[in-house]
């Protein structure tokens, strides 16, 4: 629907742009600063072995969702994370978070025999 061009409905739709960019820009900030606090971690995750180092399945998505929340406190959906290889073998490896359009998080995890 057309909505007529006066002062106020063109001060209404101005007013409505700036709350949109305000919060646009909250979530942004909020995106960069868990993302230094990702940033900071080093995460174990413990898994089954079998010989030669082999892991019975690899390390997913979801299970550096539930380390990240156990071992950090913090929630990520385990949607947000992009893992390039599978990881199927002990060793250290980086995973990405997209937090947002424009900001990404790296976080380091150690994968261990234990689980």
């Amino acid at each position: 629907m057309a909505v007529e061009a006066t002062k106020a409905n063109l001060a209404e739709l101005e007013a409505k742009q700036k709350n949109a960019e305000h919060k646009l820009q909250k979530e942004k900030d909020a995106a960069r600063q868990l993302a230094e606090r990702l940033k900071e971690q080093n995460l174990s995750i413990p898994v089954r072995v079998g010989e030669n180092g082999k892991l019975f399945g690899s390390v997913s998505n979801k299970e550096i969702a539930e380390a990240l929340q156990s071992q950090a406190g913090i929630s990520v959906d385990k949607k947000k994370i992009v893992i390039n290889e599978p990881v199927k073998a002990l060793g250290h490896y980086t995973v990405n978070i997209k937090l947002s359009a424009q900001v990404t998080a790296q976080v380091n995890f150690d994968v261990v025999s234990g689980g």
